[in-house]
């Protein structure tokens, strides 16, 4: 098969949210693209990092899930929507 039909683009507003500090929280795909995490993001920074209290996730709604419900718990503010272009393989049983 070849790459244009094993491969797919994922493009939603994404919510991000920020912390009382001003760090932003926000998922992103791994290196291969093919599993997800919430990210962070300190104020005035440009490096992001995996919250390493979360798991990875295979499908992109999993990690979304998982940020949503970290940011509720925590009472962080939602900040922006993002348009974001994701580019990965889905899988047959794959959630989006």
């Amino acid at each position: 098969m070849s790459e244009e039909k094993s491969a797919s683009t994922l493009c939603q507003n994404i919510r991000t949210y920020q912390d009382a500090r001003g760090w932003e929280y926000f998922v992103r795909p791994g290196i291969g693209g093919d599993v997800f995490k919430t990210f962070y993001r300190r104020l005035g920074s440009k490096k992001e990092r995996g919250y390493t209290h979360l798991p990875w996730r295979h499908s992109f709604g999993e990690a979304l899930r998982d940020l949503e419900q970290l940011a509720a718990l925590k009472k962080w503010k939602a900040v922006s929507s993002l348009l974001i272009n994701i580019r990965f393989e889905i899988r047959e049983g794959d959630k989006l």
